[in-house]
């Protein structure tokens, strides 16, 4: 029966097949307390089934022990900490920190994330949120468990809202199992912890734009800028709103101006505003500005605005003025060169010296009156000069230098020789205690400002003569006889500024043959017509020994062109018993004052 077996196995199992069944049934035997034997060679293999000691046996055990997931050790948190009178800015960052501890010391990360949830990595890497959209706030790189581990959440974003709540999970770093923390955590105190969730966020303020509020300044006035803004923000105290205006379009919210400030102003409520003062000198017109705002938290308004501020034209002023060097003005006589006298000043304009563009002078006799220097022209009293004749001294007006808003003018002119004297000669002298004043105007592009002279210079008087005719010519008379009703004549002319007389001295008449000569004395002058002898009408007889003062009509002289003057009538006694022939002399006119006749 054994070998029906054999056989059957042998034609109807492949040898495979037969040693699978072996084993199977070994391993049932096993359960059941039953022996198997194998037999045989290469052809035949037989089975043994007999019983086992029943009496005793054993089971081996096994079993997975999953990695445990790190725990936070203590809390996490912000660092540093945002408060509602701290918060953290837009666009700003802050970091988390949490320390940590782990059955296996395996390194592990720090997640932060905006909403519950996350999900750990296979691999070893760093986890991820659990929104499906990777928005961590942030992960830390892989830490030692023996460190405290920190994330940076950079950028932050605006929530909508002045609050951000966070999440902080800590996952070991584990190459095929990695493991989070069962629950998030969100700080010491929750809600309340300075350092706990949630974020508090700081928002942009907000500017619309800015304009000078106060406006129109003279060089030096002080100019408000407006700024009209306000800030969202209400927790904790009111965020101060900052406004800088600089002179350029360069600004930082840590830095401040890249250029010039003007001006920085605070305040808790809309519309921060500032004052600022021009400099000395400040050119007029409109002057750009730029206009930055930031709050107290150093968080600039995402916009800036320029405006302009507007310097007012100002007259200039003129100070410091002299006529003719301040010394005394000597005139020349009638046909001689006119002297030149000038006037001069320092012009002020406190848009700047360059704004000065022209001036104008005068130069009158105070006669006229202290502040006469509108007056009109007159050869006697008031010389205007014309801006042409008013010269800008080179290099005076030097916009960089110790005076910017000065430069220097002199103005020149020449005075005719008959102007007003004014050195209180003669004892009718009309002028006492006058002089000669001098006056500027000076001009910008529409205004202008004059000045005078504090005090003045004397003119002097200047006592002047011309005898028209060269020669008295007698003609022909017989000795012991006279000229009679022929009268022969000088023109005395006034080539000064006074009235004159004129002193007369002659000299005998000596015969040009020698042996002869007529004195002085024989002649006789008068300023009217007469029959010289018998002697009819007033007449003076000459001197050849001392001069004599003859007064005459000639008063000062008003005008350069039109002739102040008086004739001198003349005639002569030829003694008897003169020698016929020709008799000459000379006769000397020197001028005086005439003290009368002003």
């Amino acid at each position: 029966m054994a070998k029906k077996i054999k056989r059957q196995i042998e034609r109807s199992m492949p040898i495979f097949m037969i040693i699978s069944l072996i084993i199977s049934t070994t391993a049932v035997g096993l359960v059941f307390n039953f022996e198997f034997s194998l037999f045989g060679d290469n052809e035949n293999i037989s089975v043994s089934i007999g019983p086992t000691n029943a009496n005793a046996d054993t089971a081996s055990t096994t079993v997975q022990v999953k990695n445990a997931p790190p725990q936070f050790d203590g809390n996490a948190a912000e660092s540093p900490a945002s408060t509602s009178t701290s918060p953290t800015n837009v666009g700003g960052s802050v970091s988390f920190v949490a320390d940590v501890t782990d059955a296996e010391n395996n390194d592990y990360y720090l997640i932060v994330c905006p909403t519950p949830g996350v999900v750990a990595s296979t691999t070893g890497g760093p986890p991820q949120c659990d929104d499906g959209v990777g928005t961590e706030f942030c992960v830390s790189t892989s830490t030692l468990i023996s460190n405290t581990a920190s994330c940076t959440y950079s950028n932050v974003e605006d929530p909508g809202a002045e609050t951000d709540d966070w999440y902080a999970y800590v996952c070991d770093a584990h190459p095929t199992e990695g493991a989070c923390s069962d629950n998030y955590d969100q700080g010491a105190d929750e809600g309340n912890g300075d350092d706990s969730s949630p974020l508090h966020i700081n928002h942009h303020p907000f500017f619309y734009t800015a304009w000078t509020s106060d406006n129109f300044k003279d060089p030096g006035g002080t100019f408000t800028v407006t700024a009209s803004s306000t800030d969202s923000d209400v927790l904790g105290t009111p965020d101060e709103i900052i406004v800088t205006v600089c002179s350029s379009n360069s600004w930082t919210a840590t830095g401040g101006c890249g250029a010039t400030q003007w001006c920085k102003g605070t305040s808790t409520s809309p519309n921060a505003t500032c004052s600022f003062a021009t400099t000395t000198p400040a050119l007029d017109g409109g002057w750009d500005y730029y206009a930055f705002v930031k709050d107290g938290h150093y968080l600039a308004a995402t916009t800036s605005h320029s405006a302009s501020y507007t310097v007012n034209n100002v007259a200039p002023s003129v100070s410091g003025v002299s006529i003719h060097g301040g010394v005394q003005i000597q005139l020349n006589i009638k046909g001689a060169a006119g002297v030149l006298a000038t006037t001069s000043a320092t012009i002020s304009d406190l848009n700047g010296c360059q704004d000065v563009t022209s001036a104008t002078g005068t130069l009158y006799h105070s006669f006229l009156g202290e502040n006469a220097y509108a007056c009109t022209a007159d050869d006697d009293d008031c010389y205007p000069v014309t801006s042409v004749n008013c010269v800008y001294e080179t290099g005076s007006c030097d916009p960089s230098g110790a005076s910017p808003t000065q430069t220097t003018y002199t103005c020149s002119t020449t005075l005719a020789f008959h102007a007003n004297p004014t050195d209180g000669a003669g004892g009718n002298y009309p002028w006492s205690g006058t002089s000669w004043l001098g006056s500027i105007k000076g001009f910008d592009e529409a205004l202008s400002g004059v000045g005078t002279t504090s005090s003045g210079v004397a003119l002097a008087s200047n006592e002047a003569l011309d005898i028209q005719e060269d020669e008295i010519v007698y003609g022909s008379i017989r000795g012991g006889e006279n000229s009679g009703v022929m009268n022969a004549t000088t023109t005395v002319e006034n080539f000064g500024n006074t009235p004159i007389n004129t002193d007369i001295i002659g000299d005998d008449m000596l015969r040009r043959l020698g042996g002869d000569w007529i004195a002085a004395s024989q002649q006789r002058y008068s300023t009217s017509t007469y029959i010289l002898y018998p002697g009819a009408g007033v007449t003076t007889q000459l001197s050849s020994t001392s001069a004599t003062t003859y007064d005459i009509d000639a008063n000062k002289p008003t005008y350069a062109i039109s002739n102040t003057f008086d004739e001198v009538y003349w005639g002569i006694a030829i003694p008897a018993l003169k020698q016929s022939g020709w008799y000459d002399g000379l006769n000397t006119f020197t001028v005086a004052l005439d003290n009368n006749d002003w």
